[in-house]
């Protein structure tokens, strides 16, 4: 997890000295100090949704608060994405359903011509 977070790091922020910086209070969040340690902040991490807990609780660290925030609205912004798959799903059920009408009038008419003779 920790390349991940680092490939991330270093592909979303282009500035060395912010990454680095990043870096630094990284270390404060994984050892829990400041309000990221407190008994609050521990138990709010399952209850409230993780923007508003980093924008509650990540003050002592501006810079990567700022960072997972960004994360998070990447992650947020995937509705859309999904929401235009829908429509092209909905555009081959309709192709799926059409084929399947004109093959079954095509049926029809064979089975229509064939015992008229």
């Amino acid at each position: 997890m920790t390349n991940g977070l680092l490939l991330c790091i270093e592909r979303l922020v282009p500035d060395v000295s912010i990454r680095c910086k990043i870096d630094d209070e990284l270390v404060k969040y994984k050892r829990a100090e400041g309000l990221f340690g407190s008994a609050m902040a521990i138990r709010k991490r399952t209850e409230k949704a993780l923007a508003e807990w980093w924008d509650a609780y990540g003050g002592s660290t501006p810079t990567l608060q700022k960072f997972a925030i960004k994360i998070l609205s990447l992650t947020c912004s995937s509705s859309g994405c999904e929401r235009n798959w829908s429509v092209f799903e909905n555009v081959s059920i309709r192709f799926y359903l059409l084929a399947v009408f004109f093959i079954t009038f095509k049926l029809l008419y064979l089975l229509f011509v064939y015992f008229m003779h």
